[in-house]
């Protein structure tokens, strides 16, 4: 009987270590403790370090064609911190991190610190984490995100996003940038330049039998884009960027004739002494505009850059639109000169 007695009093004494382990798992003395690659994420608009902390990692940052990404503070724990524990219910309950394991803690800045190369068509497309053999995708990442992750002490863990098919990566420890897309990060600017356009006045084309056509064609604007990727062509090769000139052409515009450019001709970009030939060349129509063509001339540059200056000479043909006869150049038309700085 005393021996049975004994039992049940160690039965239930065991019973309520058990008990007041779970109810109070983050405390003190508790052997409850979370497993390695154990994540959790969530926002918080509070800051969780002021600039020149040691958990401020300044130069963190990403960017693609559509997305744009910074990290604001990264640090490391064997326990979560109590100003954390107080952001959601599943960080408060979080026993400290098992032995020979630790949290690894993020948070995404509010406001990255470059832009994307198409801001208005702006998507994270697939981000996720990399730790040992582990993967956690994560969804919808944007600013203010917390990362909690507990991993193998010193182990590597790596943010990674992918755009258009080409993942860069910010290690977790430090906020070093892992495989980058180097023409991102420290050259000329990136976006759009809307510069003149062109007016040509009393162009001569002579067909046989001495006939000929006197003609005119006149737009206001051109542009130039600077990026890395193009949705027309895709990524430059590395250590380039890619130059696209645009312009409007009056093309079909007119009644009795078609004037098409000599897209092999008609443009050509100049850095310095260096001139550079269209890697491609795209045409587009607007029904807004009947008639007219929008021509976008592609090139690849050196990523370092930073002036180029576009050559147009509407060098090409006519052909009357009722007959089909073809009428070419008296002469090549002076060259019309767009320089942009980025």
């Amino acid at each position: 009987m005393l021996r049975t007695l004994k039992n049940l009093f160690l039965s239930a004494a065991l019973l309520a270590l058990v008990a007041a382990a779970f109810a109070g798992s983050v405390a003190p003395g508790s052997f409850l403790r979370t497993a390695p690659y154990t994540l959790v994420t969530g926002s918080d608009y509070e800051p969780w370090c002021e600039d020149g902390d040691a958990a401020s990692v300044p130069e963190a940052d990403l960017r693609g064609p559509h997305f744009a990404l910074s990290l604001e503070c990264l640090f490391q724990r064997t326990a979560i911190p109590e100003a954390q524990a107080m952001l959601n219910d599943k960080l408060a309950s979080m026993p400290p991190a098992a032995p020979g394991t630790e949290f690894l803690f993020a948070i995404v800045a509010g406001q990255a610190t470059f832009v994307p190369d198409y801001s208005e068509e702006l998507a994270l497309s697939t981000a996720w984490i990399e730790s040992g053999a582990e993967r956690f995708s994560l969804n919808d990442l944007a600013g203010n995100d917390f990362i909690v992750l507990s991993v193998p002490s010193g182990e590597r863990a790596v943010l990674w996003v992918e755009d258009e098919g080409r993942a860069q990566g910010l290690d977790l420890r430090t906020g070093a940038q892992v495989d980058p897309v180097e023409a991102y990060y420290g050259g000329p600017n990136f976006g759009s330049r809307t510069l003149d356009g062109y007016d040509y006045d009393e162009v001569r084309f002579n067909g046989a039998g001495g006939w000929s056509w006197i003609m005119s064609c006149d737009h206001d604007r051109s542009s130039m884009r600077r990026a890395v990727w193009s949705g027309d062509y895709g990524w430059a090769a590395e250590g380039s960027v890619l130059i696209e000139v645009g312009f409007w052409w009056c093309g079909t515009s007119f009644s009795d004739t078609e004037w098409a450019l000599d897209t092999d001709q008609a443009l050509q970009l100049r850095s310095g002494s260096e001139w550079y030939e269209p890697v491609t060349h795209l045409e587009s129509f607007d029904s807004d505009s009947p008639g007219w063509e929008h021509h976008t001339f592609i090139f690849e540059v050196p990523a370092d850059v930073a002036e180029v200056t576009a050559f147009f000479s509407p060098i090409g043909e006519i052909t009357q639109k009722d007959n089909g006869k073809v009428f070419t150049l008296d002469k090549d038309p002076d060259y019309t000169h767009w320089t942009a700085t980025f």
